[in-house]
């Protein structure tokens, strides 16, 4: 379980000279975080660092790995050997083939332009325009780790403070206090002050891993508490369907009376290529290296999805 995974770690932080040894389990779900909670130095090596040529994917270990399925193409659609043996060749195919429909007779599985992406570059003008703004709101943030979403709500904690005099307070949603304790109760404590002056600012870290049980209890709990009193930044590195519904059903309550208007916002972002760039300046990578890092991680991201890039 992810979950538990999550704790473990959180308990050899807090105790450095205990050791936990697991065996014989599966930790490729959730990988980039996996990857920094836990030393892998005694684990079986990563099969991916086992291919260094075209033969290395007939390999009984990658064979056993690879997904059985195929897809066949139309005709028309398959490079012949020799195409796949000269890359200029295979680029012209691929240009002369995959031509956007609308540039030619020729038909195409592809559309003329990209879809244009939901997800932004930088998240940040978008927060502080809900967290600054005049109505309650509430904001699920969400990308891949290492974009900056905590780091950013830290640095944003003082301007908001000053400048709209807001009580924060802060819950982590992997805590294990959730083991004994209804999520509903933690957060009308974690949010009570004996002050009852200002606007409070509940910001849930972690999102992702509340269990679904968790995130409807949570919902339920926030469309009772929203409104002038209250607002809530929720930080999560995946979402579901499931998640979308929950944040529907906020935005449809906030019309009525008992909500009031509410500003409900799905903001998602990736670890960009201006992100990436102005982390590497500040930690002083070699600057003939960032340009080629950046391509790296925009290519593993188009092949293997969001969460590889961390």
């Amino acid at each position: 379980d992810d979950i538990l995974l999550k704790w473990l770690a959180e308990y050899t932080r807090l105790h450095p000279w205990r050791f936990i040894f697991l065996e014989g389990i599966d930790t490729s779900f959730n990988f980039p975080e996996n990857r920094d909670r836990c030393n892998y130095r005694f684990a079986p090596q990563n099969p991916l660092h086992t291919i260094k040529r075209r033969e290395d994917l007939h390999s009984a270990l990658i064979a056993e790995l690879r997904p059985s399925h195929m897809i066949t193409y139309p005709e028309n659609l398959q490079p012949t050997p020799e195409d796949m043996q000269d890359p200029k060749r295979l680029f012209d195919f691929f240009a002369l083939r995959f031509t956007p429909e609308g540039s030619g007779s020729r038909q195409s599985l592809f559309l003329p332009k990209p879809a244009p992406s939901s997800f932004c570059s930088d998240f940040r003008p978008d927060l502080e325009q809900h967290l600054f703004g005049a109505d309650p709101c509430l904001v699920l943030l969400v990308s891949a780790p290492g974009a900056g979403k905590t780091h950013h709500m830290g640095a944003l904690r003082g301007r908001l403070e000053g400048e709209r005099r807001f009580d924060i307070h802060e819950f982590d949603g992997s805590s294990d206090i959730l083991v004994t304790t209804a999520l509903a109760e933690i957060l009308q404590r974690t949010i009570h002050t004996k002050s009852n002056s200002g606007q409070k600012l509940l910001i849930l870290d972690e999102y992702h891993m509340l269990s679904n049980e968790h995130k409807d209890e949570f919902f339920e709990w926030a469309r009772a508490k929203l409104g002038p009193t209250l607002r809530v930044v929720l930080i999560a590195n995946r979402i579901d369907s499931k998640d979308h519904e929950r944040l529907e059903q906020v935005r449809s309550a906030g019309a009525s009376d008992t909500c009031g208007h509410i500003q409900v916002a799905l903001i998602q972002t990736r670890l960009s290529r201006q992100r990436t760039s102005a982390v590497m300046e500040t930690r002083g990578n070699a600057e003939r290296w960032r340009e080629a890092i950046c391509d790296w991680l925009v290519g593993s991201r188009l092949i293997f999805g969001e969460e590889s890039v961390s």
